[in-house]
């Protein structure tokens, strides 16, 4: 699993702790560092720069964020939310928040919004980040949240829910948590039937919208914290990292097997 948190909710589901083990995520600290060139977004996105990457579904919480952002600012505030989704060849299929998104960036009478569809270049994604201030994620779940990682290294505040696995590998030092309260659902969500009832949260609108406020009013507060956690981050959550511990993984499942009385194709992985 890629979190504490997917592997408590694997074993709730009834697997054996034995078997569930934690393999995270990385990023390549090459990449995704401070002192990156900005990307280039022109006079469409002045001001202070809030940054929101990823599907514009329900469960990112893209829904709660142009409600904070709606609530917080005026267009006569400096300050662009900046929107990187996937568009509909996605990852995500259909984008139920698409609509409300370009309806926000073409409105003069709002804060501004300026939405990026096109495809990004492997050095453009950490480019995003060093081109805004602050990233904000209200996902109601989440399995890790990469972007978030990512936009840490590069040394960028972020904002999360002070829930689920967002909130573990963006620690309340690493990251500003907003508070959020958990959800009950039917267990189907997106299309999908679950086991069980899903683990969502949902943040608080009105902390949110305090939360991109205090940002936007002390952004040379908010990067110094970040600047210190950054090469933290890049260490814990590296690929190489990744691999030590996926290795680790098999060596220890190919002894349980050899050590067994049935071979598998696992020893020579693990090996």
């Amino acid at each position: 699993c890629y979190s504490a948190h997917v592997r408590d909710g694997a074993v709730a589901s009834g697997l054996d702790p034995e078997r569930v083990a934690v393999v995270p995520l990385g990023v390549d600290p090459a990449r995704f560092r401070p002192g990156v060139a900005p990307l280039a977004l022109g006079d469409a996105a002045p001001g202070f720069r809030f940054l929101f990457v990823g599907g514009l579904i329900w469960r990112k919480g893209v829904d709660l964020l142009l409600d904070a952002y709606a609530s917080a600012f005026t267009r006569a505030d400096d300050v662009t939310l900046v929107i990187k989704s996937y568009g509909p060849g996605g990852p995500y299929g259909g984008e139920h928040e698409r609509e409300r998104v370009e309806r926000m960036a073409r409105d003069p009478r709002g804060p501004r919004v300026v939405h990026l569809t096109g495809a990004l270049g492997s050095a453009d994604v950490p480019a995003l980040s060093a081109a805004c201030d602050c990233l904000v994620h209200p996902a109601r779940a989440e399995g890790c949240g990469l972007t978030v990682l990512e936009a840490i290294a590069c040394g960028l505040p972020v904002i999360v829910p002070d829930r689920g696995a967002t909130a573990e590998v963006a620690t309340k030092e690493r990251a500003h948590h907003v508070p959020a309260r958990p959800l009950d659902a039917a267990p189907e969500a997106e299309g999908m039937r679950l086991a069980g009832a899903p683990a969502l949260s949902e943040i608080d609108v009105s902390a949110l919208a305090e939360a991109m406020r205090a940002h936007a009013a002390e952004p040379a507060d908010a990067r110094a914290r970040t600047a210190r956690t950054a090469a933290a981050v890049r260490a814990e959550y590296s690929w190489a990292r990744s691999v030590e511990v996926a290795t680790a993984r098999m060596v220890a499942l190919a002894d349980r097997t050899r050590s067994g009385t049935k071979t598998s194709s696992i020893v020579g992985v693990g090996r």
